[in-house]
């Protein structure tokens, strides 16, 4: 099948160029609302879009009403954990199709957390797998999923009482060991990890990215 990642990046008309910088633009501040000003970050999605994150798939309406609802699934990890972090963007790919466009952003996701009375600093390294499309003159979000590479967890004191058993990371893929480890501890969710996208597993690449060429195309509405 016909690939997104197989169209040219590089010769592009300055209409298109324009357009790359703006989906580009578009995810990254996606990010950073992300961490800094939720609020804000439904104004660049448009109503229809979903989303797969570590802890949420579904509806991006839904997404946003648990991310801010007292005590609901992100609220207290945000407010301990993820103020203290957030995404260090490093680079943004687009691949356009008319008006249509897949984005991956390079980044890692840093947080500092408690753990069982002790800090610890944590770095998640990955893509984060958008896509985009241009309604009315407008671009918007449509779709976003995380891809996992690996991650690390490191005490912030050298004299850290807390140990991390081995057994028990090996019972999480190993994109991300300590995430999923540490959300166990810190807020006692087990989260469901076999169907992330990761290159541990390439059947899990093999479905997103044949999905978003799918759509990419315009074969998902025949």
């Amino acid at each position: 099948m016909k690939m997104f990642y197989d169209v040219d990046i590089v010769n592009l008309s300055d209409s298109e160029l324009l357009d790359r910088q703006r989906v580009a633009a578009l995810c990254e501040y996606d990010r950073y609302l992300r961490d800094y000003n939720r609020e804000l970050e439904p104004t660049l999605w448009f109503e229809d879009g979903t989303c797969f994150t570590t802890w949420f798939r579904g509806d991006v309406n839904e997404f946003f009403r648990s991310s801010f609802r007292p005590g609901g699934t992100d609220y207290d990890s945000y407010e301990d954990t993820m103020r203290r972090g957030g995404h260090r963007v490093n680079n943004t790919v687009v691949w356009m199709n008319k008006g249509r466009a897949v984005a991956e952003v390079m980044c890692t996701l840093t947080i500092r957390t408690k753990i069982k009375g002790e800090w610890f600093d944590g770095a998640v390294c990955g893509k984060m797998h958008y896509r985009a499309e241009k309604r009315d003159g407008k671009w918007g979000l449509v779709y976003f999923e995380g891809i996992y590479e690996n991650d690390r967890l490191d005490p912030v004191f050298h004299d850290c009482s807390v140990k991390v058993p081995r057994e028990e990371l090996m019972q999480f893929r190993n994109n991300n060991f300590y995430q999923a480890w540490r959300q166990k501890q810190d807020q006692g969710r087990v989260l469901n990890m076999d169907d992330w996208a990761g290159p541990d597993r390439p059947d899990t690449l093999q479905r997103l990215y044949q999905e978003s060429s799918r759509w990419f195309y315009g074969e998902d509405s025949e």
